[in-house]
């Protein structure tokens, strides 16, 4: 029988035994530029995929809803945790509302391997925003972070527009 390819071999490991770190003692220079090291490290641990985002009106004075759509499309669960948090920022960046989802990502459920994680069903959460009667005109950015127990942005997420944890999904002008 044909022996399989020792690459194919160390990621069906890393599945099977729900791997958070990994050692690889080689010539650093080997893993420089490499496809499969960008496999391995694309897989390792926990990855919270946010798949989408739906929310309704911006309106001064009223609660601001949007739901969520998440999953782990890592090989080991998210130990750590923390919850989907929206922050609303002004045009200064500023945190005008922010909201809570009762939602921790060290629920989700982690998948056997990496097609298995992608095609996965994504679970669903809701946030809650009151925006504040006085908003004034101008533009305001919808904000996703996942949260700590004290309310920090506390976990890197797969996604573009982010600074220090706070990733930015949409933009309202209000006049």
């Amino acid at each position: 029988p044909e022996q399989e390819p020792q690459n194919d071999l160390l990621l069906r490991a890393l599945w099977r035994n729900h791997a958070s770190y990994m050692r690889l003692i080689t010539d650093p220079y080997s893993l420089k530029e490499n496809a499969w090291t960008d496999t391995i490290t694309r897989q390792l641990g926990y990855r919270i995929n946010f798949t989408s985002a739906a929310f309704g009106n911006f309106t001064p004075g009223k609660t601001f809803k949007v739901k969520l759509g998440v999953k782990n499309v890592g090989a080991a669960p998210c130990y750590v945790g923390g919850k989907p948090t929206i922050i609303i920022l002004d045009a200064d960046m500023e945190k005008v509302a922010s909201g809570t989802a009762n939602f921790d990502v060290s629920t989700l459920p982690v998948a056997d391997s990496y097609e298995e994680a992608l095609a996965a069903q994504s679970e669903e959460c809701f946030v809650e925003v009151a925006l504040p009667d006085n908003l004034a005109a101008g533009r305001y950015f919808v904000c996703l972070a996942v949260t700590d127990e004290n309310g920090g942005p506390y976990l890197n997420l797969p996604l573009q527009d982010g600074y220090d944890k706070i990733y930015r999904l949409a933009s309202f002008v209000f006049v």
